[in-house]
């Protein structure tokens, strides 16, 4: 068989793909989403946000209330830049209020 993953050396292992094609899709988030957006914005504002998807360096984020979407913000313009040194590569956040279920 051709082109089998992880076979031929072609494709290289799922693994390593995955994340790039979950990314394109704006799927599920790269490993270490969540902890990397905790560091960056400090633990009372990830109680209150939370990264939904990530897609072509586009993170989508959801707060919890107005005040809260308010704060993040505030903080838009170095938010990439903390990303990127917690080792996220993101172009640009996007915030937006979260429906409520």
């Amino acid at each position: 068989m051709r082109n089998r993953w992880g076979r031929d050396g072609d494709l290289g292992p799922l693994a390593a793909v995955l994340p790039a094609v979950a990314e394109r899709i704006g799927m599920p988030l790269p490993p270490g989403a969540q902890e990397a957006w905790s560091r960056a914005v400090g633990e009372g504002i990830a109680r209150h946000s939370r990264p939904r998807s990530m897609r072509e360096g586009v993170l989508r984020v959801e707060v919890d209330s107005p005040s809260w979407m308010n704060m993040l913000e505030e903080l838009h313009s170095v938010l990439a830049d903390r990303l990127g040194r917690e080792g996220l590569a993101v172009r640009r956040v996007e915030i937006r209020l979260a429906v409520p279920s």
